[in-house]
């Protein structure tokens, strides 16, 4: 067996089975799933809180709409037949009346139709700014905890290129190698250390944005799973689109806006008002009855529902369009995902177990002369950066999943499926 060879099967020997193995394992919580930390997420956040209190506040316009419209009205009257004060010793007529407004067109219920629809709104909207909410925290945490594995990863460079300086500096004081070959580890060692800081700057910023969202620490949060979800089916697309929070939430809007058509046609109905009096003027007793109606003549509110029908129409295109673009936007998630996935998937059959095990031979070559320097730093920086372009591939799929849970409208289930 030739020298080369023995020092190849001693590289295999000490290599890892995956090329993830070089890059520390993350601190987390077994307990917290992915669904988990983005429902203690949303159920926090003061944007979901605010939706909330939209909810209950269209629920108590609702309750408001349901009551009725008019209260009746109590009369007094007292009429004096002389210069005296009311009331007076010279009232010769007293009287006394209760007249009531008439929903003859039963506004009642067409307002409190409306305000159902906007009940149905608001709840909507809550659904959709829970999913933006979740969507945003997910988003952020991968990207956390990819900068985390990338620091280590930075990390393990900078370990590997200080080995390399000291040996360096071991073969340069035994006469191996030149000073030029020194400087040359040396110069890639300050460049590694630079690029280390820079990744960790990087996850700094990566974990205020996960504390923007989320309470309590890193360690409390999930970590990501390390098998990716499984392929996406494309059929029926057009159902999901109709089922999401944004088409359902402008479809409440829709039904909201046509019944304000309704009010509007009501409010164009004029309510009689009747009423009842009894008096008495001197010895004389008498009973009344009144009946008054407003007559709309100079203002028909005719505008008012063309206003009403109006809107409701820029509701309805608005809805078509968001269908519209939201059938564009399932297709292209669906195509990044199924194209991240299959290419995280080539990425792990091409490489694995080939990074760190290169890195044992490439050292050992180098040792006996085999490699110069700049032939094995040449190596040692394409392994690592294969290894960090895999760790981006990796956070580039689970954001595409993200984002297609997202815009299926299921974050909730689609996680609960998965059991993450």
């Amino acid at each position: 067996m030739s020298y080369r060879t023995w020092l190849a099967t001693i590289g295999l020997a000490c290599g890892m089975a995956s090329p993830w193995s070089a890059v520390a394992s993350q601190t987390t919580s077994p307990e917290t799933t992915l669904l988990e930390f983005a429902e203690s997420v949303t159920a926090e956040h003061f944007d979901v809180r605010a939706a909330r209190e939209e909810v209950d506040a269209a629920i108590s316009r609702q309750n408001a709409a349901s009551q009725p419209l008019y209260n009746p009205e109590l009369n007094f009257e007292a009429e004096s037949g002389g210069e005296q004060a009311a009331f007076g010793d010279e009232v010769s007529k007293l009287g006394v009346g209760i007249s009531q407004t008439i929903d003859w067109s039963d506004k009642r219920e067409v307002r409190a139709l409306a305000a159902q629809g906007a009940v149905l709104s608001a709840k909507a909207e809550l659904s959709l700014v829970e999913q933006q909410i979740a969507a945003k925290a997910l988003k952020a945490l991968i990207s956390y905890r990819t900068s985390q594995q990338l620091v280590d990863l930075a990390q393990n460079r900078v370990d590997v290129l200080q080995r390399f300086v000291d040996l360096s500096e071991d073969r340069k004081r035994a006469g191996d190698i030149g000073q030029t070959d020194l400087d040359l580890a040396r110069l890639a060692l300050a460049e590694g250390q630079s690029t280390l800081a820079e990744q960790r700057v990087q996850a700094n910023e990566a974990l205020q944005s996960v504390r923007e969202l989320a309470s309590g620490t890193p360690r409390g949060w999930p970590g990501l799973p390390e098998d990716l979800p499984p392929p996406i089916e494309s059929a029926g697309l057009d159902e999901l689109a109709k089922r999401h929070p944004r088409i359902a939430a402008l479809r409440s809007k829709l039904a909201a806006a046509q019944a304000e058509i309704d009010v509007a046609k009501s409010n164009r109905n004029a309510d009689p008002v009747i009423g009842a009096s009894v008096s008495r003027d001197g010895e004389n007793d008498i009973v009344g009855l009144n009946f008054s109606i407003p007559l709309y003549v100079r203002n028909d509110y005719s505008d008012e529902v063309d206003s009403a029908a109006s809107n409701a129409l820029a509701v309805e295109a608005r809805m078509h369009a968001e269908y519209e673009r939201l059938q564009a936007q399932l297709k292209t998630a669906l195509e990044n995902y199924q194209g991240s996935r299959n290419a995280l998937q080539d990425w792990n059959q091409a490489v694995s177990g080939r990074l760190d095990e290169g890195l044992d031979l490439l050292e050992r070559l180098w040792q006996v002369g085999e490699l110069n320097a700049t032939e094995y730093l040449l190596q040692i920086q394409q392994r690592l950066d294969t290894r960090a372009s895999g760790l981006r591939l990796q956070a580039q799929t689970w954001s595409s999943w993200t984002n297609w849970l997202v815009v299926s409208g299921d974050w909730q289930a689609g996680l609960s499926e998965l059991g993450l």
